[in-house]
């Protein structure tokens, strides 16, 4: 009678706690005028990234349901950065904002450059007298 009482006090405390996930899905585009971003970075704070494709559509999968902190980044426009509680499934329709990138200044340096050749009449192509 010992043994069993022992073995169910082991037992029943175990439990299995699970995480909830769910999807993020939908498409960046840029504001003002609806057109897609293609290629725009999208990363929750602490999970999973991903990348707009062509049509700048987007899908994070097996993102635990919380607070969710989701920030989009691509080339020439602003960075975007969102928090919202996740419940379950979700779409969105993100819109970043056109921003310039600003580059280094590039520096060249030039050579002489020695130029040959000779100088024709462009409508006969016969050398021009002194211009060799």
């Amino acid at each position: 009678m010992r043994v069993r009482a022992a073995l169910l006090f082991v037992i029943l405390p175990c439990s299995v706690s699970a995480q909830s996930t769910a999807s993020i899905d939908g498409r960046v585009v840029e504001r003002g005028s609806a057109r897609v971003v293609a290629s725009a970075e999208l990363r929750v704070e602490g999970g999973s990234s991903v990348t707009t494709g062509a049509d700048g559509q987007f899908r994070l999968r097996g993102v635990r349901t919380g607070r969710v902190a989701l920030t989009v980044r691509a080339l020439g426009y602003a960075p975007l950065e969102i928090a919202f509680v996740l419940t379950r499934d979700t779409s969105l329709v993100l819109e970043l904002e056109v921003a310039p990138v600003v580059l280094d200044e590039i520096v060249g340096r030039a050579r002489m450059l020695t130029v040959r050749g000779v100088v024709r009449e462009k409508s006969s192509g016969a050398v021009r007298a002194g211009q060799r």
